[in-house]
């Protein structure tokens, strides 16, 4: 039977194809992803690129930045999962044009491919360990409201928004920001400190008992996303795990997250 939510999207995709957000042409009908073949081809391979450090794709790898060994919880043998891997001034590269996508225009497309993706390997990782997806509440670090208003647009929650309804996971927006201090020109340890001045636990929020996922477009530091677990802990929540839809690629000083490493044994990055 079709519904009238059906009927409705064929007519709007009859006069308003769905086009691939990364070369502009029209995407096939039922294609999951919504990007056209070509696109599709080449974003599968470079959704095999390596680490260089423990040579792993991006969602097997496991070196994991400090701040997240401290302030995350483990499922399984991870702290955080990433679909693939950001090139720093790549702009030929099709994961960082996603991004880009994402985070300046207002159509949804980009956010959906990344989302789809995450939400794929958030699930295959949770069930995997036994854990009901379910469970756990999608929520946020929010953007910079100078750059909101200029683009109009907030890629992290666009991306948790749509993870949370292809898991079929609770959405809510748990933090507020209270400083606008731009993070990316910032040094390591100068980001850790102004995250941690930066984002606030709302004051209606009631985090007792309850488990978060939290997602962002790209993990670099982990400054970001531990000041936002930190907070989430000190609110009462009792687990907090990162997903993120690209990891800034490691570099020889980040070291792989061991959970059966003794202590003893660990390199301090």
């Amino acid at each position: 039977m079709i519904t009238p939510s059906k009927f409705g999207d064929a007519i709007l995709s009859l006069f308003f194809p769905r086009k691939c957000p990364l070369c502009g042409r029209i995407a096939p009908e039922g294609e999951e992803a919504h990007l056209c073949q070509e696109c599709a081809r080449y974003l599968s391979a470079e959704l095999e690129i390596r680490c260089p450090v423990c040579r792993c794709r991006a969602t097997e790898c496991r070196c994991t930045p400090k701040p997240l060994r401290k302030a995350m919880s483990t499922v399984g043998d991870r702290k955080f999962i990433a679909v693939g891997f950001y090139q720093p001034k790549s702009k030929s590269a099709l994961l960082n044009r996603l991004i880009y996508t994402v985070k300046n225009s207002t159509d949804d497309t980009a956010a959906r491919v990344l989302a789809r993706m995450l939400s794929k390997e958030i699930l295959k990782h949770f069930l995997k360990n036994g854990e009901e997806v379910r469970e756990w509440i999608i929520t946020y670090p929010p953007r910079r409201r100078r750059n909101k208003r200029k683009t109009g647009v907030d890629q992290a929650k666009r991306i948790a928004r749509f993870v949370a309804k292809d898991l079929g996971a609770e959405f809510e927006a748990v933090f507020t920001r209270k400083r606008e201090a731009e993070q990316k020109r910032l040094s390591k340890e100068d980001r850790i400190k102004s995250a941690a001045d930066t984002y606030a636990v709302r004051s209606t929020a009631d985090c007792c008992g309850k488990r978060y996922i939290l997602c962002d477009d790209i993990l670099t530091s982990g400054a970001t996303l531990s000041s936002c677990a930190e907070k989430l802990i000190a609110a009462g929540a009792i687990d907090v795990f990162a997903a993120t839809a690209l990891y800034s690629l490691p570099k020889g000083k980040v070291f792989p997250y061991r959970s059966d490493v003794p202590w003893f044994n660990e390199v301090n990055s």
